[in-house]
């Protein structure tokens, strides 16, 4: 099984505040992979590291063979990041969206990418602008899966959509990691999603990131 993502003796701190020491863990192709943790432990800063947006301090990442500290970073090609942090330009309808994700990838399923809208019921002449941030958030999914990419990662939207949207969610994903081969890191505090679709999770607690019972 193809190793997309590898943390191997990884420590961080931010402003003086340890958030974890030595973590290690692997994500495969078609896996998903759950994180969890309390809010400031340190689930964004792990993402952020794993994206290059942070500098690693000790230890090695590598997503897709390649370290996010390299200059030549293909694997964020290949690497779609869908956060609460992360926003995209207000003006846009959902189409020009999808558009504004083709030009910046270079490709875009249109078969999938209907099902998509269809799946998670949304209108594509709609301006990002006059929506929720749920509905937002729903639409970056959209054009993320439509991508096609290796590996998904998900930072912390899951509280900004609702259940039977989340239910959704966690049956699309469990699908294309069957059959796409899609590999999924989702950081959420909803245990619950997690136990319901039987998805494995690291834990971050006492500056360790362990695997959940």
């Amino acid at each position: 099984m193809q190793e997309v993502l590898s943390v191997e003796d990884l420590s961080f701190s931010f402003s003086e505040k340890k958030l974890f020491e030595h973590a290690n863990f692997k994500l495969y192709q078609g896996e998903i992979l759950g994180l969890e943790g309390k809010n400031g432990m340190g689930k964004s800063t792990l993402i952020d590291l794993i994206m290059g947006v942070r500098p690693c301090e000790h230890g090695l990442i590598r997503v897709l063979g390649e370290s996010p500290g390299e200059d030549k970073r293909s694997y964020l090609q290949e690497t779609l990041l869908v956060s609460q942090s992360y926003e995209v330009p207000e003006h846009l309808s959902i189409a020009e969206l999808f558009e504004f994700y083709r030009l910046c990838y270079g490709r875009i399923d249109k078969e999938k990418l209907q099902m998509l809208v269809d799946l998670f019921k949304l209108k594509i002449n709609d301006k990002m602008r006059m929506q929720s941030e749920g509905y937002k958030k729903r639409a970056q999914l959209v054009a993320s899966l439509a991508v096609s990419p290796q590996l998904l990662v998900i930072d912390e939207i899951t509280a900004l959509i609702d259940a039977e949207g989340r239910e959704s969610l966690f049956v699309l994903l469990s699908k294309l990691s069957r059959e796409e081969g899609l590999s999924v890191l989702l950081a959420s505090n909803i245990t619950e999603d997690f136990e319901k679709h039987r998805i494995e999770r690291l834990v971050i607690n006492d500056f360790q990131l362990k695997r959940a019972a």
